[in-house]
């Protein structure tokens, strides 16, 4: 195994993560010397669990929690215990297809395999505070990871955002450096056309990687930003969300949510996710119409939501 005396490790999501699929993107391990907490390799995937639950079209779950995850043209993928991924690629496929599903479904797979929530979207820094932004593939979540970017600010993570509980408060936990992004936004946040790496075969979306913009230790939530396109303008308003509306919110914007309700562990979900909204200060939807004048704007309209401060 690639790393198999330690050299090579990754951190991600505060894991130690030893692979056989390299992971450029992810730093090097720099913590303990702890075994690894995660460990990926190549082998066999079988092409159904006993007793497994269709989760969705892509993913299966069997009644001890294990996984198996398939993109057919790029690879099946097994994740047990929160502790092991399996990856069974396809002929030909290149590592960073790979990764791509890797880095995303599975390691949200791990994250309620370890009773950690994962949401979809992006995260930054804004005065030592984490803030996450999330919505539904296509809201713009990524987009404004890399405005934030421009405007000098650090992101902890794209696509997955891990909110871990600490005492009294929610960490938000880095993940990769790097974000997914389609060309078209590129001068709009300030990235040059070459600037993106490969991420998918057929698919313009490219990895921005962002090094120089990584938060790499953990940061309190200072606030949830919800985004959501809508189609009048006189609709963009923000609005704070409290109670029952702000946990059907995160309900809605969590990542890979087929993989607890396939184990019938909603109830327990559910009850991990009140002690999110009692720790964070802040749970606003703030709606956007196409004719914002850029993602600056709207970066501004959420940090203008959420607001700093020191933790």
């Amino acid at each position: 195994m690639r790393g198999a005396d330690g050299e090579g490790d990754r951190g991600v999501a505060g894991w130690r993560v030893r692979s056989e699929l390299p992971l450029p993107g992810a730093p090097p391990w720099t913590g303990d010397e702890r075994a690894p907490d995660v460990t990926i390799t190549e082998g066999a995937v079988p092409s159904a669990l006993p007793g497994g639950v269709d989760a969705g079209p892509l993913l299966q779950v069997a009644p001890d929690g294990t996984a198996r995850y398939e993109i057919a043209s790029v690879a099946a993928y097994l994740v047990r215990d929160g502790r092991e991924v399996v990856v069974d690629r396809r002929r030909g496929v290149a590592d960073a297809d790979v990764r791509v599903f890797l880095l995303g479904t599975v390691l949200a797979v791990l994250c309620y395999q370890r009773g950690i929530v994962p949401l979809h979207g992006s995260c930054i820094e804004v005065d030592g505070r984490a803030v996450a932004i999330v919505g539904p593939t296509g809201a713009g979540t990524s987009t404004l990871a890399a405005a934030a970017r421009q405007a000098g600010l650090r992101v902890l993570g794209d696509e997955v955002t891990v909110l871990r509980p600490d005492g009294d408060r929610v960490l938000a936990v880095p993940t990769v450096p790097e974000l997914a992004l389609w060309p078209d936004v590129l001068a709009s946040v300030g990235v040059a056309p070459g600037a993106l790496g490969p991420r998918r075969a057929g698919i313009a979306r490219g990895t921005l990687p962002v090094p120089d913009a990584f938060c790499a230790a953990p940061r309190p939530v200072a606030g949830v930003v919800h985004l959501g396109v809508v189609s009048d303008e006189r609709s963009r308003a923000p609005r704070p969300l409290r109670g029952l509306a702000a946990l059907a919110w995160l309900h809605a914007n969590l990542h890979t949510p087929g993989y607890p309700a396939a184990r019938v562990e909603t109830a327990a979900l559910m009850g991990r996710l009140p002690p999110l909204l009692a720790a964070v200060d802040h749970h606003v939807v703030l709606p956007w119409y196409p004719s914002w004048p850029g993602p600056a704007a709207l970066l501004e309209a959420v940090v203008d939501q959420v607001g700093g401060g020191d933790d």
